[in-house]
């Protein structure tokens, strides 16, 4: 899991969400998500989203890995007083 969270932060590092500025107006309008190294003269990245995304593939490999740790060292053995005869 682990593996697969440093992939996705990876491709949204390498193709960071942007925003446009038209000429002529003052106000960024969200444009895409293009590749982190080809710059262009009217667009800027939108850090707030990517700050979202990040935190929201970092939480969810949060919960993904404390499930798979109780999983890992729960005791399989039934409870107590629980009787399975039929």
């Amino acid at each position: 899991m682990l593996f697969v969270a440093a992939r996705d932060i990876g491709l949204m590092l390498l193709f960071p969400p942007y925003n446009s500025i038209p000429a002529g107006r003052d106000v960024a309008a969200f444009d895409a998500f293009h590749f982190a190294f080809g710059g262009s003269q009217n667009r800027i990245v939108n850090w707030n989203l990517l700050t979202l995304e990040l935190c929201w593939v970092l939480a969810n490999a949060a919960i993904v890995n404390c499930g798979i740790l109780w999983l890992m060292f729960r005791d399989p053995r039934p409870a107590r007083g629980t009787a399975d005869h039929a």
